[in-house]
């Protein structure tokens, strides 16, 4: 039972409050771990990871902006793609002295008593982009740019670029053995990241900033993975994979390494892949007809089924708000599970986040909600233009799409009469300051229309990213979905009714739940290993078996119409009651898309605001 084992492991104290406060003195970066790492000089041998050790005569000069740079640093000691698995280091001038070495390179030193902005080059954090449109491979920087990184490094960050694998298999050019052919998807792309965060651990003593203080961040995909990095510190299911790769688990000294990240910054994360259909069908799907939801269609009855699968999930999680109060899914008639104190918070988030947006804003203000593929993050390279045309191409779709016509309005007044313009849904209190919306189905259908058919996330067809990113060495694409199996498996009695089924899909899905990877796991565990609940709630046996971030900021647009607002406001409910997270802000942005999305200000900007709030307490 999930309050068992929720007491057993006392991992249920402290609550956070979803806002920017933080819940105790925790620092958040993994200083304690470190500090309990157990010295093991006597066991292990101390030169099994000498390769990795940087070297500090190979550091090129920026001198127009005073960067110090490298690029193409091997992360792990066996690589499965060479091209790939390599990072570029960014670091701010004063924190390094260097003296030529040879040609345009230079020997470097840590200048102990250098300061930039609020640190030292000695407490300097790390800060970790991912870019990873539709879960595609990110990357290695191999050539230097400035262009972008300047809010960072003048700042006094330390930033890390990391080349990391994608959602599908590859071949690597630059292999000296073999066909070159390297697995992708589920869960390689955190092992990486897992690598490379080990990789700087194992060269602290060398290099400035403090690495028990990495903040990864990322946007959509990227922010999946960071939320799953920040969600499964030293999680023994990685153990095997980041083997494989040839990842630090010690350093020179014998000293137990860890891949335990101090804070995640997301926006809009696709997470919950696992009850991805489902939780679409809930939040968005039945609210809609037509198409594959069509009366009399068996997907049409199977996206009634996974609501109300949802509706099931929901009520074995546990969740909290704030306050404490349990959240649960309540049965209705009409609508599938629409009441219950789940069903009142979804609203409320809408709510206050309208209340916020018409407090915030100057009018004329012109909609214009956006959705992108990634963030545009720098460090690999490429000037701002150069990766917007990259993640285009990663990603098969323009990565700055509106998802509506811009429209200007006057006033506050008129921007709710075009809210209320066919039936009156919205109701605000001026003087209070307050929001009353009528219906999560009324603000579904206005704000955040359905964009995917029945079973989003594990395509009937395979032919979705997601179904590539569970697919193994000897399939590209596999269903992934336990959920969708079991109804297909439970009710074919009353899909084959229609038309228009296909008695195959049964076996189809069965059987692909059966794939194992190169390792010989089998497929749910993969699909547990990009679940950050699976860690986070007292449901699953992953719960207390990692250590987690304690820094989490995950904002998302409320217009974004490809993933379920459940994705984020999930994520979020199982961090604010999870023993060591010292903080948790989920920030719903009214009005946005799948973008990049802020109550105000630029978001990187606001990001290096919170990293140095976050490295203050």
């Amino acid at each position: 039972m999930n309050c068992t084992r929720r007491d057993f492991l006392a991992i249920a104290s402290g609550a956070a409050a979803l806002a920017c406060t933080a819940c105790s003195s925790n620092t958040g970066d993994v200083a304690s771990t470190t500090e309990a790492a157990t010295t093991q000089a006597s066991t292990v041998d101390l030169t099994e990871f000498k390769d990795l050790a940087i070297d500090m005569s190979a550091w090129r000069h920026d001198d127009e902006n005073d960067v110090w740079w490298q690029t193409g640093l091997e992360y792990c000691k066996e690589p499965a793609a060479k091209s790939i698995e390599t990072l570029g280091i960014y670091v701010p001038g004063p924190y390094m002295d260097g003296k030529q070495a040879s040609g345009d390179k230079y020997t470097c030193t840590i200048k102990e008593d250098a300061q930039v902005g609020a640190y030292t080059s000695s407490t300097a954090p790390i800060v970790m982009p991912v870019n990873a449109a539709g879960f595609s491979v990110q990357a290695a920087p191999t050539t230097f740019s400035y262009s972008g990184l300047e809010k960072y490094l003048s700042a006094g960050l330390i930033y890390v670029y990391v080349g990391l694998r994608g959602r599908g298999n590859g071949y690597d050019s630059s292999a000296t053995s073999g066909d070159g052919f390297f697995s992708g998807g589920s869960p390689w792309a955190v092992v990486d990241l897992k690598a490379a965060v080990r990789y700087l651990r194992y060269n602290a003593k060398s290099l400035p900033g403090d690495a028990t203080r990495v903040f990864p961040f990322g946007h959509s995909a990227g922010g999946s993975l960071v939320s799953i990095l920040g969600s499964t510190g030293d999680a023994p299911y990685y153990d095997a994979y980041l083997k494989k790769v040839g990842a630090a688990t010690h350093d020179a000294d014998g000293t137990d390494i860890s891949d335990t990240v101090a804070g995640v910054a997301c926006w809009c994360p696709d997470t919950g892949l696992s009850q991805g259909d489902a939780a679409y069908e809930w939040a968005q799907g039945q609210y809609f007809a037509g198409g594959t939801r069509a009366e009399g269609t068996w997907t049409g009855l199977l996206s009634d089924d996974l609501a109300s699968a949802y509706a099931a999930y929901v009520n074995s999680l546990d969740l909290r708000d704030g306050d404490g109060n349990h959240l649960t899914l309540d049965e209705t008639d009409g609508v599938i599970y629409a009441d219950g104190s789940y069903y009142e918070y979804m609203v409320t988030l809408a709510e206050d986040s309208l209340a916020r947006f018409l407090a915030d804003t100057t009018f004329p203000y012109t909609s214009n909600a956006r959705s992108v593929a990634d963030g545009g993050f720098a460090g690999d390279g490429t000037t701002a233009d150069e990766a917007t045309a990259t993640a285009a191409s990663q990603s098969g779709s323009t990565t700055d799409q509106q998802v509506q016509n811009p429209v200007t309005y006057g006033s506050a007044s008129d921007y709710l009469d075009a809210l209320n313009s066919d039936s009156r849904w919205v109701v605000y209190n001026e003087s209070k300051g307050t929001v009353r919306i009528t219906s999560l189905e009324a603000f579904v259908q206005h704000c955040r229309i359905v964009t995917k058919d029945v079973c989003a996330y594990d395509s009937i067809s395979r032919s979705n990213v997601y179904n590539q990113l569970f697919g193994n060495d000897d399939s590209d694409s596999l269903h992934f979905s336990q959920v969708v199996s079991d109804l297909l498996a439970n009710r074919v009695d009353a899909y084959a009714t229609a038309a228009d089924w296909d008695a195959s899909l049964p076996e189809a899905w069965s059987s692909d739940l059966k794939q194992t990877d190169s390792l010989k796991n089998p497929l749910d565990q993969r699909r547990d290993m990009y679940d950050p609940l699976y860690y986070l709630s007292g449901a699953f046996q992953g719960f207390g078996s990692a250590k987690v971030a304690s820094h989490w900021r995950i904002n998302a647009g409320l217009s974004d119409p490809e993933t379920p607002m459940t994705a984020e406001a999930n994520l979020a409910l199982a961090l604010i009651h999870y023993d060591g997270v010292s903080d948790v802000t989920l920030t719903e942005v009214w009005d946005k898309g799948r973008e990049l999305a802020e109550r105000s200000g630029d978001a990187i900007d606001n990001l290096v605001a919170w990293v140095g709030a976050c490295c203050s307490q």
